[in-house]
């Protein structure tokens, strides 16, 4: 007999449908095909109906002695017939099973969706006679997974927006799953489930947090809120604060973390130099009457009255004061590296054009790189001018600065090199400021800060990823 060729059930193949009130086996399937809670119909080869079952009669309104007459066809709605004519013709036409959705108009007139599932029966000759059909009304499912799929748009647009990403994270399996701005955050491709995708690149110290914050979260039954570390694939690093919820078992052993990530990298860049700037004011108050003597004692009055002598101290003064307030600027979006370099230095230029001399192209800086130049630029001002290069009537600065790309980086390397001023000599001991230009100011990934005391003058030179 061929594949697929069903012969007649003669006798019940299960022993316990013996056990049942009916006696015969017709009446048997008659019962089970009646009583299904499903809805079951036969059709024909050329695919018209030749019975329902007692739920199908009733979804559709038709009289078991009206069948010959009805026609399902004018039931489906309008707009699907075309999406169920191809798959229900290759089916007829191949014999082969199908599973296809579609609206039907229910006996009161409702349109429901139906999900049929179809296969193709033969009689014992081997001949094909129809199918054997089961459908499904899937109208609520359906409309949950739409109000599903809406509201995880809405929270996609909702994320994005506010520049959050969604994921969840199984700690039994690993898996994670996460939302467009989730993947951009983490630095994850499409296919890239495995949790290790992204734990890896977070510093060790910085995974205790993590595991330590999300298992908490699952003791005491509280969000959990943590800030990490991510290193990107390019090499740079973020800084990650995720907040969130976490799934238990019964005795407590956390399960998955479910919840939202935001990059905070320029906040807390941001919160950084506000703590610099605290300590940079402490430190420049101890250094502003020393600069302000210095600009004092360098603006001559020679071939001055002492009107033009004030306005010219003044105008020193005024120029300090811009130059302080455009160092630690927060307002801009980016600074211009001339415009920053011009105003730290025009107190020392006025009346000296010569001896501060600036090489370099046009430049816009990132708001953070700028400011942290304009502090290191101010910090050798005015150490140049209180005791190097600037402090002397002969004395030169030359600062320049160019960019280069440095392992797929764009990076600005800037020099400030004194010369012709007080023999120079290493600090016993390292200051604020010290520590500001060798250390503070490139602590960014990727920089670096060399603070050379030649004797012939003091050399600086400080490379800064621009990104």
């Amino acid at each position: 007999m061929r594949a697929g060729v069903k012969s007649k059930v003669k006798i019940m193949p299960w022993s316990l449908l013996q056990q049942t009130p009916e006696t015969e086996t017709l009446d048997l399937y008659r019962a089970i095909i009646e009583g299904a809670p499903a809805m079951l119909w036969l059709g024909d080869d050329i695919g018209k109906c030749v019975f329902l079952n007692r739920r199908q009669r009733e979804f559709w309104g038709v009289d078991i002695d009206d069948l010959a007459r009805f026609d399902w066809g004018r039931t489906l709605h309008p707009d699907d017939r075309d999406a169920l004519a191809e798959p229900f013709s290759r089916a007829m036409r191949d014999r082969t099973p199908m599973d296809v959705e579609a609206r039907y108009r229910r006996a009161d007139g409702v349109y429901r969706r139906l999900h049929t599932s179809a296969a193709p029966r033969f009689n014992e000759d081997g001949r094909f006679v129809g199918m054997v059909c089961v459908n499904i009304d899937v109208t609520e499912q359906r409309a949950t997974e739409s109000d599903l799929r809406a509201a995880k748009d809405a929270l996609a647009l909702a994320t994005a927006a506010s520049d959050l990403g969604w994921g969840t994270w199984n700690l039994s399996t690993g898996r994670t799953e996460w939302d467009a701005r989730g993947r951009e955050l983490m630095d994850l491709d499409e296919d890239e489930r495995d949790g290790n995708d992204w734990f890896a690149r977070v510093p060790r110290e910085d995974r205790e947090i993590i595991t330590e914050a999300v298992a908490r979260s699952g003791r005491d039954l509280r969000p959990f809120n943590v800030t990490f570390r991510l290193r990107r694939k390019t090499g740079t690093e973020r800084r990650i604060h995720a907040s969130g919820t976490t799934e238990t078992t019964p005795d407590g052993t956390a399960t998955r973390a479910t919840g939202l990530v935001r990059d905070i990298t320029e906040e807390w860049r941001e919160k950084q130099f506000q703590r610099l700037i605290i300590r940079e004011l402490n430190h420049r108050m101890k250094n502003l009457l020393g600069l302000v003597n210095a600009l004092v004692s360098q603006t001559t009055t020679e071939g001055r009255s002492a009107t033009e002598y004030r306005t010219a101290l003044r105008g020193r003064l005024d120029a300090l004061a811009a130059s302080s307030r455009l160092s630690v600027d927060a307002d801009a979006d980016a600074l211009d590296l001339h415009g920053l370099a011009s105003s730290i230095l025009a107190p020392i230029r006025a009346d000296r054009p010569d001896a501060v001399a600036m090489e370099g192209g046009p430049l816009r800086l990132p708001i953070h790189n700028g400011r942290m130049i304009g502090l290191a630029l101010h910090e050798l001002a005015t150490n140049a001018a209180k005791y190097g290069a600037l402090s002397v009537p002969d004395g030169k600065v030359s600062l320049s600065w160019r960019t280069e790309s440095r392992d797929g980086r764009d990076c600005l390397v800037l020099t400030w090199q004194e010369e012709g001023g007080p023999k120079v000599a290493a600090p016993g001991s390292r200051g604020f400021g010290t520590r500001l230009l060798e250390h503070v100011i490139s602590e960014d990934p990727g920089a670096s800060a060399d603070l050379a005391f030649a004797e012939s003058g003091l050399r600086y030179r400080l490379v800064l990823p621009l990104d």
